[in-house]
């Protein structure tokens, strides 16, 4: 306790590098003292003094630990390399778990999520973490919500008519209770498909379809929708068990859609590969740029003006209201009505 108040006492006057590099000799002190002895076998834990350094670095963060973001124009190359140019949304157009991986990457990106908050992770965490499951989408036509029938499957006759799809809000950093409102994709209309798609189908680059196509391809028993994740490693075959898409599962699969991306995605960029937090950090930028306030972008990201300032907008931002859906929407789209040709774009390499 009192090397976490000392820690919190440095850190309203010292740079995060001099705070840890005061933390850092407080705990070779210790080690002297007892011996150099591992804590674990003298029952000591340091959890809490770790998760608050954590907490300092994002707040103050060094120029080596700037972060590597998700370039827009990479969706459109990943698709390319996949060859989904004649994809539908009717029928399978590729393996489940490429399928799957392209779902957590275009969700992660349309509402601004931690990767921690898709997968299933093994980090301490400052809050309990549930996973989405199948119940905890909702398909939509305007006010009416479509039911779902017994295999799972959503109706397909109102496939047409679905507006927007709503997804649980699950316990977070800043909502440990999960009891937010849910986040809401909106379903890009007929029109702005066909102005949209070009060699790429433009279904691809929507959530709430690609989440109608999972839902309708890969369907699970209602009876069991509660209990199976929403995102899981194999294809739901009951009454097999099933296990959630994991962080490594996802570090596996974005290196191979950047790998086979046509172009090719570097793995490095200066030094430095695409992590867990590139898809937030992007789109927080991408938002801006397509003009949303830094107000709505706070709000969006459920942070506080000044926190959001302090983190220089690149990391922490979340969409959830109806009323800004239309953002995360319309940076799906302008990432089709953008994207250069095949001919034009240049080489990828190292």
């Amino acid at each position: 306790m009192r090397l976490l108040l000392y820690a919190q006492m440095l850190s309203e006057c010292y740079a995060y590098s001099t705070v840890e590099a005061y933390v850092g000799d407080l705990f070779a002190i210790q080690r002297e003292w007892n011996a150099y002895k591992g804590v674990d076998s003298l029952r000591q834990a340091f959890t809490r003094v770790k998760m608050v350094m954590k907490t300092y670095r994002k707040r103050k963060p060094v120029a080596k630990e700037q972060k590597r973001l998700w370039e827009p124009s990479y969706f459109v190359r990943v698709a390319r390399g996949q060859r989904w140019f004649n994809a539908t949304g009717g029928e399978r157009w590729t393996e489940f778990a490429t399928f799957t991986q392209w779902i957590i990457m275009v969700l992660m990106y349309q509402l601004f999520l931690r990767v921690g908050e898709v997968v299933q992770t093994y980090v301490d965490r400052h809050t309990a973490r549930r996973p989405w499951t199948r119940a905890s989408v909702s398909f939509w036509a305007g006010e009416r919500c479509i039911l779902m029938g017994q295999d799972g499957r959503p109706e397909q006759a109102d496939a047409v008519h679905v507006t927007h799809v709503l997804l649980a809000a699950v316990p977070d950093k800043s909502n440990a209770a999960g009891s937010r409102d849910p986040f809401t994709l909106r379903v890009f209309s007929p029109k702005q498909c066909r102005e949209a798609s070009t060699d790429i189908p433009a279904f691809l680059f929507d959530g709430g379809r690609l989440l109608w196509a999972l839902f309708s391809l890969y369907p699970v028993p209602r009876v069991f929708a509660g209990l199976v994740p929403l995102f899981t490693r194999e294809e739901v075959q009951m009454p097999k068990m099933v296990c959630q898409y994991t962080l490594n599962d996802y570090r596996k699969g974005m290196r191979k859609l950047c790998n086979d991306a046509l172009p090719r995605i570097p793995r490095l960029v200066q030094g430095k590969a695409l992590g867990g937090h590139c898809m937030r950090g992007a789109a927080a930028n991408h938002s801006l740029r397509l003009g949303a306030t830094v107000t709505e972008v706070c709000r969006m990201a459920r942070w506080q003006m000044a926190a959001f300032v302090r983190a220089k907008g690149y990391d922490y931002t979340r969409s959830r209201l109806a009323d800004t859906a239309g953002i995360s929407a319309a940076m799906m789209l302008n990432i089709l009505l953008a994207s250069p040709s095949l001919a034009q774009e240049p080489k990828g390499g190292d």
